[in-house]
């Protein structure tokens, strides 16, 4: 009742709820022809690569279940049943790398974590399909993310970090780059994805300044990232080394073979320098040297605002969640250094 004319007052039915004209096309498309004009739009709204390249393996993963599960299936008869089933198959059933190279060694089920990665992105592609008309109903909207103990980050001992830096047979051209990517990942806090898509032109070696472009960066926003002179010194020998090489090779980490360096192959000599050096209870990856650097510049005295600009998050947030779960060590430190230490009476 409208109380300023005493009216009741009558509500226009949403024009969502007319029959879409994509309604009536996807009954004949399937769910991998969908995906196709998901990825489309993605694409046209400027997504980065790696987000492209998510989302394609979530729904490989996914649609492989489907079709093993619940084949033949249209995509308007996909309810929250079957994403339960799913969710509930990652948890129980689905082998840790498996049909991967190492598989064999993988635990049954996924852990919680990495069922909301996945999960998220599935998400994401229903509620595109649903917004834009292509389903009745959206089979994801009830389904929540699953709940996921924070056990904080794990870091690298100073006794790690040199474990893991002596296994680099440094007068191999594969030992060096990648002792010199390691001491770039600890220098700069890149992420893994960042690190190998640099550019010679991305390495200012006279200012000591590495670039990330906006394409290149996980947020879409570039940024400059400052090095020490000994990190320096090495990316500007590795340069050398490359270009004396593969003259034609404009980037800077590759493999033996002149082609660039991928994350996964990194990602196995890491594990394998780690065996070797004997490092247990913590992962071992190329995001643990992002925590890392991130904890050992709190703890020299760095502010969580300047580590915002270097690591390159979107809100100060993560650099105050660093703050918090390293409070302990800060304590320390402060104990050590506080300038009453100093002052006698």
């Amino acid at each position: 009742m409208d109380k300023r004319k005493g009216r009741k007052i009558v509500k226009a039915i949403s024009s969502s709820l007319d029959p879409s004209p994509n309604l009536s096309l996807a009954g004949s498309l399937t769910l991998s022809e969908l995906f196709d004009v998901f990825i489309a739009a993605k694409q046209s709204e400027g997504r980065a690569e790696r987000t492209i390249a998510d989302h394609r393996k979530h729904f490989k993963y996914f649609n492989e279940w489907l079709q093993q599960v619940h084949s033949p299936i249209a995509p308007n008869d996909i309810d929250h049943g079957v994403i339960r089933e799913w969710i509930s198959y990652m948890l129980d059933e689905k082998v840790a790398y498996d049909g991967h190279p190492t598989s064999g060694r993988g635990s049954i089920g996924l852990k919680p974590g990495t069922v909301n990665i996945r999960l998220r992105s599935i998400k994401c592609m229903f509620k595109f399909f649903y917004d834009e008309g292509y389903l009745s109903h959206n089979p994801t909207q009830r389904i929540k993310l699953l709940r996921v103990e924070d056990d904080g980050v794990q870091t690298f001992t100073v006794a790690q970090i040199h474990g893991l830096l002596d296994q680099c047979d440094l007068s191999t051209f594969t030992g060096f780059r990648d002792n010199t990517l390691m001491i770039t990942l600890l220098d700069t806090g890149l992420r893994i994805s960042e690190a190998l898509t640099l550019t010679h032109e991305d390495v200012d070696l006279s200012r000591l300044v590495l670039t990330v472009t906006a394409k290149k960066a996980k947020t879409r926003k570039g940024r400059q990232v400052p090095i020490s002179k000994k990190t320096g010194k090495m990316l500007s020998r590795l340069i050398s080394e490359v270009k004396r090489n593969f003259p034609e090779q404009a980037m800077v980490f590759v493999s033996n073979y002149g082609e660039p360096l991928l994350p996964s192959s990194f990602r196995q000599r890491l594990l394998n320098y780690a065996k070797a050096a004997g490092i247990k209870g913590v992962r071992v990856s190329p995001h643990t040297f992002r925590h890392t650097m991130a904890k050992m510049y709190i703890l020299n005295g760095g502010d969580p605002f300047t580590l915002q600009r270097i690591l390159g998050h979107t809100d100060i947030q993560m650099s105050k969640r660093y703050v918090n779960m390293f409070l302990a060590d800060i304590t320390q430190v402060h104990r050590r250094v506080s300038p009453l230490n100093w002052i006698k009476r």
